[in-house]
Formats: C-alpha cells, sequence, structure tokens
C-alpha cells in the first residue's frame, strides 16, 4: 500500500511524517535552511523504498531482544565479567 508522507518543517529542521506497523513515525531529513525544493528531493528519496513493492518495516528491538542478542554476550565476553555478576543481573 502506498503511503504519500508528509513533509514538515519543524524545529528548525525537515522532517517526514509516514506511518509504520500502524503507528506514526517522525524522521528528520534535513537542515531547516535548505529551501523547500531541496527537502522535496529529500523526502521523495526517503519513502521511495518505504513504497516499494514487499518493503517490510523491521522491528523495533525490545528490551529482552537487546539483552539476549547484545549485552549478555558484552557481559560475558567483553567485559570480562564473573559468573555470579551476569548470574545476578539475570533476575
Amino acid at each position: 500500500m502506498e503511503q504519500r508522507g508528509t513533509k514538515v518543517l519543524k524545529h528548525g529542521a525537515w522532517h517526514v511524517r509516514y506511518y509504520a506497523d500502524g503507528k506514526q513515525k517522525s524522521k528528520r531529513l534535513c537542515d531547516g535552511d535548505l529551501s523547500e525544493k531541496r527537502a522535496e528531493i529529500e523526502f521523495r528519496k526517503f519513502m521511495a523504498p518505504i513504497n516499494e513493492p514487499g518493503h517490510v518495516e523491521t522491528p523495533e528491538m525490545t528490551v529482552v531482544k537487546f539483552w539476549d542478542e547484545v549485552y549478555e554476550k558484552f557481559l560475558t565476553n567483553e567485559a570480562g565479567s564473573k559468573h555470579s555478576t551476569v548470574v545476578g543481573y539475570q533476575w
């Protein structure tokens, strides 16, 4: 389903607003001192892949997923934490 999105000038920068997974998203496109014409070019570049057939939004990382995939590995490998520390963090 193609969506149009909206280009807005807020807080000194051009932003795009669009919907993904039923939620409104906002992304900064470029500085507000650029012309509206230039912002429109950036807007179209941003929206093109979103409107591509078969485009699927990547799911956001949950706290649990972050723990399992990133932080726990960091604790055991890179930080060199003791086993008792890691076990204590696991509840």
